[in-house]
């Protein structure tokens, strides 16, 4: 058996996996996963971070906007219908009243109609209806909007892969570009389904601090590495090879935060069964287009009406199993 002296190969694949959150190349493992909402099967590696487990991509593709067509779901405007004036005033008294502890109409329609966790959120986060409010990765703005619909004022969105600013005609704007290029300040920065997406979480997490007002907020929704991950792996659905760079873990979450001068002051579970379907139907190479698929006929997939019911049951125990706060 004849030995050769090593030529640095051992240290470049360390180099490699370097987790980009804490820092350690120790024991971090590869996998492959592949990219299944369109279908294209193209393969990706990934890396788990043995410190932080945070799941983050090895390499970003350099032809990523082609990940992003016209028609992916964030950069299409749903179905913003009018309501009469009425409605209108039934739902943001219920706001309203989430919100600020205000009104006994929306005390009564938050008794009848629940309290969205939405509201809940936006509660603690302490905002009001004068509040400046920016969503950092906002597509076309449906959250904009959702939050114009129930009385917000000030709202702005940003995302670098629109094709150009937009203005509506309710004065939300919408800027191409990205968070290092705002120098406005904000009481809350939302991040919804969407930290994910961007490469340098760092700099994301800088900014964040840069750009709040003192005793400012910001709101993060994500998928979480969690029970999912550790059923499905590599068929995880909210994976979304290429597109999600990084799949956050609690650990690795509040180590971004901690090294850039943010707490984390309240945590909330809300998946639901979407993922189990997708990632059944991932694990039987099922994308999320295909003719067999839950999400584009019901009928003709793979799940029965009690397969589905059981999935949102696990979803609800599972967040049951952590607590708020």
């Amino acid at each position: 058996q004849s030995l050769r002296k090593s030529t640095g190969s051992t240290e470049n694949i360390a180099k490699h996996m370097n987790c980009r959150i804490c820092s350690n190349v120790s024991g971090n493992s590869s996998f492959i996963s592949k990219e299944m909402m369109y279908g294209t099967k193209d393969r990706f590696e990934y890396f788990e971070c043995a410190s932080c487990g945070c799941l983050q991509i090895k390499e970003y593709p350099a032809d990523m906007i082609r990940y992003y067509p016209e028609e992916y779901y964030s950069y299409t405007i749903k179905n913003q219908q009018n309501h009469t004036p009425f409605i209108s005033f039934l739902r943001q008294e219920r706001a309203k009243y989430c919100i600020q502890e205000k009104g006994l109409i929306g005390m009564i329609l938050a008794a009848v109609l629940g309290r969205p966790t939405m509201f809940d959120l936006l509660k603690i986060c302490q905002v009001d209806f004068s509040s400046s409010i920016l969503d950092v990765g906002s597509g076309a703005g449906n959250f904009l909007f959702d939050l114009k619909k129930v009385g917000f004022k000030h709202l702005k969105g940003i995302d670098p892969y629109l094709k150009e600013k937009i203005f509506y005609d309710n004065g939300i704007e919408i800027d191409k570009c990205g968070i290092s290029d705002l120098t406005d300040q904000y009481d809350l920065v939302t991040l919804k389904d969407s930290l994910e997406h961007m490469p340098d979480q760092h700099e994301v997490f800088r900014h964040i601090g840069r750009i709040l007002k003192d005793n400012g907020s910001a709101l993060i929704i994500l998928p979480i590495v969690g029970y999912a991950w550790r059923l499905y792996g590599s068929n995880w659905v909210s994976l979304d090879a290429p597109r999600h760079l990084y799949l956050h873990s609690l650990k690795s979450l509040e180590i971004l935060a901690e090294q850039h001068g943010l707490k984390i002051i309240h945590k909330r579970y809300d998946s639901n069964e979407d993922q189990f379907i997708g990632s059944e139907q991932y694990s039987r190479d099922i994308s999320m287009f295909d003719e067999r698929s839950y999400y584009v006929n019901k009928e003709k997939s793979i799940f029965t009406k009690e397969q589905i019911a059981s999935y949102r049951g696990k979803a609800i125990q599972l967040n049951g199993l952590h607590p708020c706060g």
